[in-house]
């Protein structure tokens, strides 16, 4: 895991923002197929309004001075959020994740707990702008949750599951930073400038993607203009004074940085008007019996000036002065909305570790042409250049897409009866389907996949878990008339961890057609040992799911053969599969279990209640649960199915979104 330090500060950035090895990804594949350049281009008008409809002929693109070809050209406008019509659509989200990230914008929404002070109203302010920009974003952006002083244990990467978003907003606390009252604060303002730094830095790594950087913060008080940088209130050391120096020079880094992976930054200010002094004064009350009006009003604008240079020397704008956040929201989006894909084709290609200085125009009066100024191909990594295939396709910041894949990632509590090593002490067991699609054969054919998966917890640590598993898969041609001529097959593994969370990244070779892909799934592993009450993931199994191998490769944990297939015809048969556990050591009591299945509408299709008899928890204090899904009465469309078992005071809740066709 990667950690910036500057003086005695620690930042570690999430695991999507830095990886396993910072090799070179495979370079960015077009639509059309061919090895091109991407650049995306915002064209705004002197309203900083999107300007619709340009054609590839409007644009030039200029590397070291010289016009390159465009190849390549796409207008992306990312439809505005719909309002779900069911309620249960906010908040909950599929478990089946893909690395079909064709399009999406990268938003990193960064809460600067280490600087917002620690007022109730500025607390509430920090969660709605937070939540504010969670509902502006489309299913298809790829949003992460950064903090820049408890960074390790709050963080959320990227994800487009809003439900896991809202989660970690609604982790916010405040810091300690005094704004100068009592103490030096370079500290806490240098947490603050290092995400923001190593951010950018690692966004580099992205150059192919729309990138968005929120910045949720009262500001830094320091001045840009002055020659002698100090902390607003004097006092303090000599050496928190130069600190406050190497700040202002680290905020011209910051500039470089972000316009150089092309990233806006978009400073939100929660404290609104006067949010500030009041803030400051309330410290000086509490901690020296008096106001400090002056040194409020300084640090105040002086705050305010730091949020407006991140905007105007990023291409951004800043939210500050007001209470009302919706419409500089709006806008951040409305920007970011609307925006050219351009492919071109180096006519003097640079070797590795070298940078070009990228200059794209638009032949159009007034306008605003915003796009990143450097083209860098990174230096090869020669260990990871000599790696196999699947783990050069997980080291990415993002998943390999070359080969379409998704994957459900089910948690149970490990069986007693599995085999253990010396020294594994590992208390679950998690069922993983990794489902692919590939073109499908002109004949029967067997395909050999391998299959690598590895385990690292939420702060991005290797956590050393990983599981190799190699399949046989026959596939067989397409059926006449099949539209997409496009064969599917699953793999089925598994990987033992202990309690917590973590992501899983799988890689997948295929040895006969030599390709290979990723695709990355969050899980939450309960202590099925400890907890009262806990249910496992759920699995589902269709009677039409595609083929899959090893067959047995799960028997041990489960009866059914699960897929990662959720939308179905009235006429299959699906059955779903999961197990209720009583942690502890306690005589073993009922439980009851509310099975629900709503439509997109939230009108219920179907409720049972059943009670689970203390007989029922036979192995590992576990009850199985199976459940057939009505699908001859549903209607087409969205539909949930929810479990919710509860035992005394003790409850616990598994949900899977699923379509009818």
């Amino acid at each position: 895991m990667f950690r910036a330090r500057t003086a005695s500060v620690v930042c570690v950035i999430p695991l999507g923002v830095i990886l396993i090895a910072a090799g070179r990804q495979n370079p960015p594949v077009f639509r059309a197929g061919v090895d091109l350049i991407q650049v995306d281009v915002s064209v705004l008008d002197k309203n900083r309004q999107p300007i619709r409809d340009l054609k590839a002929s409007d644009f030039t693109v200029l590397e070291d001075g010289k016009p390159q070809p465009v190849e390549a050209f796409s207008e992306i406008v990312v439809p505005d959020p719909v309002e779900p019509t069911a309620k249960w659509m906010k908040d909950v989200s599929s478990e089946v994740v893909t690395n079909d990230l064709h399009d999406q914008r990268i938003i990193a929404l960064v809460l600067d707990d280490a600087v917002i002070p620690g007022t109730p109203w500025l607390v509430n302010a920090t969660k709605t702008i937070a939540r504010q920009v969670i509902d502006h974003v489309g299913p298809n952006d790829l949003v992460t949750v950064i903090y820049t002083l408890a960074n390790r244990q709050k963080t959320q990467d990227f994800t487009s599951d809003k439900a896991k978003l809202m989660a970690a907003v609604d982790k916010f606390t405040p810091g300690f930073a005094t704004y100068g009252v009592v103490a030096d604060d370079y500290l806490y303002y240098q947490y603050s400038e290092n995400i923001l730094q190593e951010l950018a830095n690692y966004l580099i790594a992205i150059p192919q993607r729309r990138k968005t950087l929120i910045y949720v913060s009262s500001g830094v008080p320091i001045d840009p203009s002055a020659n002698a940088p100090h902390l607003v209130g004097g006092g303090g050391s000599i050496g928190g004074r130069e600190e406050m120096v190497r700040l202002y020079e680290d905020l011209g880094d910051i500039f470089k940085r972000a316009q150089r992976a092309n990233v806006n930054v978009y400073p939100v200010d929660p404290s609104g008007p006067g949010g500030v002094e009041d803030a400051v004064n309330l410290e000086c009350l509490k901690l020296k019996g008096i106001p400090c009006l002056e040194q409020a009003h300084a640090t105040a604008n002086l705050s305010h000036d730091y949020l407006l240079e991140q905007a105007d020397n990023t291409g951004g704008r800043a939210t500050i002065n007001t209470n009302d956040f919706t419409d500089g929201i709006a806008q951040i989006f409305r920007e970011n909305g609307s925006y050219y894909l351009l492919g071109y084709r180096e006519t003097d290609p640079k070797g590795p570790n070298s940078y070009s200085r990228l200059d794209v125009r638009v032949n159009r009066k007034d306008v605003e042409v915003r796009s990143r100024r450097i083209n860098y191909t990174p230096k090869i990594d020669k260990a990871l250049a000599a790696a196999t295939p699947e783990t050069r396709s997980m080291a990415g910041l993002l998943p390999d897409a070359s080969t379409p894949m998704r994957v459900t990632a089910a948690p149970f509590a490990r069986p007693s009866s599995q085999p253990r090593a010396k020294g594994d002490d590992a208390t679950a067991t998690v069922a993983v389907v990794m489902g692919v699609q590939e073109p499908a054969p002109k004949a029967r054919v067997t395909e050999h996949v391998d299959l690598l998966t590895r385990a690292f917890s939420s702060e991005g640590d290797d956590r050393g878990e990983q599981q190799r598993q190699k399949a046989d898969v026959t596939i067989r041609p397409a059926a006449a008339g099949d539209a997409d001529q496009m064969a599917r097959y699953e793999v089925l593994s598994q990987i033992a961890l202990k309690p917590g969370r973590y992501q899983l990244r799988l890689a997948a070779g295929n040895t006969s057609r030599e390709t290979s892909g990723s695709v990355f799934v969050d899980v939450d592993v309960p202590d099925f040992a400890k907890e009262p009450l806990s249910l496992s993931g759920v699995l589902l199994e269709s009677s039409a799911g595609p083929a899959s191998a090893p067959r047995d490769a799960l028997e041990f944990l489960t009866p059914v053969i699960p897929t990662t297939e959720r939308a179905f015809e009235r006429t299959t048969a699906v059955h779903a599969f999961l197990r209720i556990y009583e942690g502890g050591k306690t005589p073993l009591e009922a439980a009851t279990l509310l099975t629900r299945v709503l439509d997109d509408h939230d009108g219920i299709k179907f409720s049972s209640t059943s009670t689970i008899a203390p007989t029922r928890f036979v192995k590992d204090r576990g009850a199985d649960i199976t459940f057939d899904l009505p699908l001859a009465g549903l209607s087409p469309g969205v539909h949930l199915l929810a479990l919710d078992a509860a035992m005394g005071k003790a409850t616990a809740r598994r949900s899977v979104v699923f379509s009818v066709r």
